[in-house]
């Protein structure tokens, strides 16, 4: 999953090109931006999972997971991820080797499945299987005092084709350290499913789940459906059990070096990197409504669910907004609904009108964008905020601004004879 760590050639993290109109809305106007419309329903035995990438356990993610629970079966999140600058692999279990979130286990709902990832750098040697059975009985100790021990471990390691049969190998010894009711489940990238040592990865592995995104260069983008469609099914029909396939619903800041070489992906937070330049990336969610359709049109047999990287809170402004993703899991047509609305001031004690805040609004489940003009009545006269100005009874804002679903920008104060209301209505 993408954090950033040990940036490669072959599994560097790199994000789709923000898909986006730019469509003025004139007044009080909606302007709706369709994606799809309808969408038909993917196959109800297929489920949904989520991963919580997340280092950082606060109340905005607690919230998040209370609220998005309801329409995911299962959690993935980030337990512990072996730290890269390492000097060598490590032969045992170290406790200072390891970054391990502040996870708050009673946070997930009890029916809900729920599953430690533990993170391993591609670029990093190989560990031992003394040391990896060691942070698993580590944060298995850790669950078992929160209340909730787990069934199933996953780990996550974006190993190059070279080192695959070294890697089956390490979770084989592995395995035969860990408990046999212990489930062991891996990671796997598409270009190991023509790999001889791949075989041997499914029959070690108790569950697979694809990564179909951030699998190639910058320059390919994070993900394309018809690659996707065509990994998945490949799959299909060598695999022996049923797999997961994970799912982009985010994106990030690639930040560059004066030679143009990637030092750096950016998720939630900024990284104390010096850089020469950076570009933003996203994932378009038609792109991936684009391969679910595709697998609605002509299911494949052995695909048991659909695992999301990675669960969207508000102030990751470069995933997805939570109610683009649950549009996308309900197969409800994403549109955004940009409107200017007028909030009116009034005093307390005669309820008379003083004035009026002009603010726009998101009230769909996609992201748009702000208008670049507002037309007002022109008995009203104020100020304009962040970028607007008033020009004749109008507000003109040169360029304009993304608005995620939910959310409202103040862009005017005006104030109108007799309180009139002052935003002018297209006929």
């Amino acid at each position: 999953m993408p954090i950033g760590d040990g940036v490669t050639a072959t599994v560097f993290r790199m994000f789709a090109l923000v898909w986006a109109f730019f469509l003025p809305v004139y007044a009080l106007a909606t302007t709706p931006r369709m994606v799809a419309t309808p969408i038909a329903n993917v196959s109800e035995t297929v489920v949904h999972e989520a991963y919580i990438w997340q280092r950082q356990w606060d109340d905005e993610l607690r919230a998040g997971i209370a609220a998005q629970a309801h329409q995911f079966v299962g959690f993935r999140y980030l337990a512990a991820q072996l730290k890269s600058d390492l000097p060598q692999a490590p032969d045992r279990f170290v406790a200072a080797h390891w970054v391990v979130p502040n996870v708050s286990l009673q946070t997930f709902p009890a029916a809900l499945e729920v599953v430690p990832v533990i993170r391993l750098p591609g670029a990093a040697p190989l560990m031992s299987a003394i040391a990896l059975d060691g942070v698993i009985r580590e944060l298995q100790a850790k669950s078992i005092a929160q209340g909730r021990a787990f069934t199933r471990v996953e780990i996550d390691f974006d190993s190059a084709e070279s080192k695959l049969a070294a890697y089956v190998v390490l979770l084989q010894r592995t395995r035969a350290l860990l408990p046999k009711e212990l489930h062991l489940d891996v990671t796997a990238l598409p270009v190991w499913l023509d790999n001889p040592a791949f075989s041997d990865l499914e029959a070690v592995a108790d569950r697979i789940t694809l990564q179909v995104h951030a699998v190639g260069t910058p320059k390919s983008g994070l993900f394309d459906p018809r690659l996707a469609e065509s990994w998945l099914r490949k799959f299909d029909r060598i695999a022996r059990k049923p797999f997961d396939v994970a799912l982009p619903a985010y994106g990030a800041k690639l930040l560059f070096n004066a030679q143009g070489k990637v030092i750096g992906v950016e998720h939630e937070s900024e990284l104390a990197t010096d850089y020469a330049s950076s570009k933003e990336l996203q994932t378009a969610p038609k792109a991936v409504i684009a391969l679910l359709d595709m697998m609605n049109a002509k299911p494949v047999k052995n695909l048991r669910a659909w695992r999301w990287f990675r669960l969207p809170l508000e102030r990751d402004q470069r995933a997805w907004s939570p109610q683009t993703l649950s549009a996308v899991i309900a197969r409800q047509p994403l549109r955004a609904k940009v409107q200017v609305l007028s909030i009116a001031h009034t005093e307390q004690a005669n309820a008379v009108v003083r004035g009026f805040d002009l603010r726009v609004v998101n009230s769909g489940n996609l992201e748009g964008n702000s208008p670049l003009r507002i037309a007002i009545n022109p008995r009203c006269q104020g100020e304009g905020i962040g970028g607007y100005q008033l020009q004749k009874s109008v507000l003109v804002n040169r360029s304009s601004f993304e608005l995620r679903p939910g959310r409202s920008v103040t862009v005017a104060w005006v104030r109108c004879e007799n309180g009139q209301e002052p935003l002018k209505l297209r006929p």
